[in-house]
């Protein structure tokens, strides 16, 4: 299996990092304006519902809503990248986190999917955005699905990392593994790129990766890949203990 450790990550990224602050401003300006748009759009649609149009001009204007809430959430993802604030920091329990993930497996992957966790008794609290760090595993889970379209396994693991001679800190280490496609070497070159994504049109932003990483740098974390095309893959984040997140 291929592996990247968070050096090389690091300079690889770099650019990826440079694009995803490059959104700050554009995505903050937008957003307002975008969602009244939005808003206007759909609140159109559900009028001309409510005056009882015929059933193909229904699904017209179910098609329409459907789409606005596609497009609400694109600015909702795009602000996450752009966001420069550190969220809601707070003592979370990590353990109870997953748990409650894999509680919620089928409404979150199908019934297809398993979420299979495994957490060390030692793990301590970690102070961090519970929403954020949620919001990672979830990407990572659905990357995962879709990367076993017959179904399966997902193992999620969550253990404590001491401090060692090259890294001074205590860290959480999560990690998602399944044993899926894999990615090809430039796939992995490529998939912190906002935009970039490898589903068919229509079926992906290409920002999940992006925020993963961006989630990732405000709590001053690192990631770890290890892919094999054919043979699966497994993300692991990295979250210091006790540390105030980056902006």
């Amino acid at each position: 299996m291929t592996s990247s450790d968070p050096a090389d990550l690091a300079n690889h990224d770099a650019h990826a990092a440079a694009q995803i602050a490059a959104l700050n401003g554009p995505a903050g300006h937008l957003a307002h304006d975008f969602n009244n748009l939005l808003a206007a759009i759909s609140g159109s649609a559900t009028l001309i519902e409510l005056s009882e149009p015929s059933p193909e001009i229904i699904r017209h204007l179910r098609n329409i809503q459907i789409a606005t809430r596609r497009a609400a959430g694109l600015m909702q993802q795009m602000l996450a990248l752009s966001s420069r604030t550190d969220g809601l920091m707070e003592k979370i329990d990590v353990a109870a986190l997953l748990k409650e993930l894999a509680h919620d497996s089928s409404k979150l992957l199908g019934t297809s999917h398993l979420i299979s966790v495994f957490t060390t008794e030692d793990l301590p609290l970690l102070t961090a955005d519970r929403a954020q760090v949620r919001q990672v595993v979830v990407a990572l889970l659905e990357n995962s699905r879709d990367a076993m379209p017959a179904g399966g396994t997902i193992f999620i693991t969550a253990h404590l990392l001491a401090p060692s001679a090259a890294r001074l800190d205590r860290q959480i280490a999560i990690s998602v593994k399944d044993a899926g496609t894999g990615m090809r070497p430039e796939v992995r070159a490529q998939i912190f790129q906002p935009f970039f994504s490898t589903k068919p049109k229509g079926k992906g932003t290409g920002l999940a990766m992006a925020i993963v990483l961006r989630v990732l740098q405000r709590h001053r974390g690192t990631i770890q890949i290890q892919t094999e095309l054919g043979n699966g893959s497994q993300v692991t984040c990295l979250f210091p203990l006790d540390q105030p997140a980056a902006e």
